[in-house]
């Protein structure tokens, strides 16, 4: 498997991008970069990254409403993706819980592979991405 942490880690650097353009296209290289690398579940694609800087990026997602326009993905590819990064996020932080909200509408309203995808990763997971 190729090296995605480098793309990955632009997701830690959205709110520090000033132009709406340049943090879509940076938010659409990492998202679909954490999908590719969230497929292994030994990974830890977010190792090395700051937690306060991907929740300042996060933040910028939430608010700009970048995690409402994952159609790029395929939902299961978009459901790991967002599951891995609500993991890496600050367990008491409510951006952590947004994600989880958003994760648990996939499991209830999305397509039988989604579901698939996101119970293998609770399973193997170490990380608790639905606490609330």
């Amino acid at each position: 498997m190729r090296d995605f942490r480098r793309q990955v880690a632009v997701l830690g650097t959205l709110h520090e991008l000033t132009s709406d353009a340049e943090r879509a296209s940076a938010f659409r290289r990492g998202m679909a970069s954490l999908a590719q690398a969230a497929l292994d579940p030994a990974a830890a694609p977010f190792a090395g990254c700051a937690s306060e800087r991907l929740l300042s990026s996060v933040k910028v997602m939430l608010s700009s409403r970048l995690l409402d326009q994952l159609e790029f993905l395929r939902p299961a590819a978009a459901a790991s993706a967002l599951y891995a990064l609500a993991g890496a996020l600050p367990s008491a932080s409510a951006e952590r819980r947004e994600l989880g909200r958003r994760l648990l509408k996939r499991v209830a309203f999305g397509d039988a592979q989604s579901f698939v995808t996101l119970c293998t990763a609770l399973a193997l997971g170490s990380t608790r991405a639905f606490e609330a």
